[in-house]
């Protein structure tokens, strides 16, 4: 369960309807803590922060920091991001990158009304 999963899976636990004009990444996941259903397959994961942008797929996770610089780790393995690995998984990274630009073109490019003069 990832902490996107939270609103989708208290809306279902409480009877409520999430508006559908809003692009949920999270998923109901009470049927799976409840053991009604089993775990789904992995999902990919995208954040987006001032600093940079992050993808987890699998095993893999790609950083690309504001300036562009990647940075790639195998959370199976290095599950605490401390041994960078871009530069020995090319194809990996090609993958991750494109996956990344799929998600980025999803964003909105303004923030919304609601969130505007809020402390960073």
């Amino acid at each position: 369960m990832h902490a996107v999963d939270w609103m989708p899976t208290m809306a279902a636990l409480l009877g409520h309807t999430l508006r559908l004009d809003r692009q949920w990444d999270g998923v109901n996941q009470w049927p799976v803590l409840t053991g009604a259903a089993t775990p789904s397959l992995p999902r990919t994961i995208y954040t987006a922060t001032k600093g940079g942008h992050s993808i987890r797929s699998g095993e893999w996770k790609l950083f690309v920091l504001g300036n562009g610089k990647a940075q790639l780790f195998h959370i199976g393995n290095d599950p605490y991001e401390k041994s960078d690995v871009v530069d020995n998984m090319p194809d990996i990274v090609t993958d991750l990158r494109n996956r990344l630009a799929a998600h980025q073109a999803k964003d909105q490019p303004d923030l919304p009304s609601d969130l505007v003069g809020l402390p960073e």
